[in-house]
């Protein structure tokens, strides 16, 4: 069964995170896995201080378990309580040492996680795990499709998501992935281009290859000229009332990530949709 990872370090933003998780697997008959992160410090010495000791991490290890289980079946008794007929996932969890996303690769790799969801920062209460910092490293390192849902949406069953394209050739393996999560909710597909210039022609090629590949009937495309991207996107957004907003990172060289955040990257800091990033793959991906 397919298995949707869900990193936590117990606060609000974290929670809103998981039920939402929760509440989507319900809709694509998967299992939920929580799972929490134990930055372990190397043991150095500086002027006097020494850093936290590894003696410490049974402590730490037990009661993250226990907040584990305590979250766990908070989301369990809330979904049990539903008395419609949709699937019930299962609700398992796990707790490792180390940074987020390196957990989360260890446990992608060891599990059929075809999905990670997580909550988004809030910029008024910036904390340890939902910082910025993480949520950039997040997409940086992603191997799988990231879900960032902001602190304050709530789960409402998917009607219309929208992907930005630039009628890249990668960009059907997307679409083909999204078509098996917009089949779970009969949901359109509304396929956003931001033109420097109109170019009709490239349209018409990329729309009928998606025809061809992604066997889904629900597919629109919306399109605007525009001399910035950003600008025609947040346009396009706006004229449309939307339930997810799906993206993809691809990584730029040593230069960019110093000097520019990515189009996703200012996406993921002010959306108040949940947003869908999917790594540069060159497969569709079962979601």
């Amino acid at each position: 069964m397919k298995t949707i990872l869900v990193p936590t370090d117990f606060s609000p933003a974290a929670e809103n995170a998981a039920k939402y998780a929760v509440e989507l697997a319900r809709y694509t008959k998967s299992g939920v896995k929580l799972l929490n992160a134990i930055k372990v410090p190397t043991e150095t010495h500086m002027a006097a201080q020494v850093t936290w000791p590894l003696e410490g991490y049974p402590t730490l290890k037990r009661d993250a378990d226990q907040e584990l289980k305590i979250l766990a079946n908070r989301l369990l008794f809330r979904n049990e309580e539903r008395k419609d007929t949709v699937f019930q996932p299962q609700i398992s969890y796990s707790c490792l040492a180390g940074n987020v996303a390196d957990t989360v690769k260890r446990v992608a790799k060891d599990h059929d996680i075809n999905l990670v969801v997580m909550g988004l920062w809030d910029t008024s209460k910036i904390n340890r795990f939902l910082a910025g910092s993480t949520s950039h490293e997040m997409i940086e390192k992603a191997e799988l499709p990231l879900l960032l849902i902001p602190p304050h949406a709530k789960f409402k069953p998917i009607k219309t998501i929208a992907f930005a394209t630039d009628f890249s050739m990668g960009d059907i393996n997307i679409i083909c992935s999204l078509a098996t999560l917009a089949r779970a909710f009969n949901a359109e597909i509304l396929l956003l281009h931001v033109f420097q210039e109109d170019d009709q022609h490239s349209v018409s090629d990329f729309l009928s290859t998606v025809t061809n590949q992604a066997n889904y009937p629900n597919i629109y495309y919306r399109g605007i000229v525009a001399g910035d991207i950003d600008t025609g996107l947040n346009l396009l957004l706006e004229q449309r009332e939307l339930e997810m907003f799906v993206m993809i990172h691809r990584r730029h060289n040593l230069l960019d990530r110093l000097f520019n955040h990515s189009h996703v990257q200012r996406m993921a800091r002010y959306s108040s949709l949940p947003l869908l990033i999917f790594p540069a793959v060159n497969k569709a991906i079962v979601l």
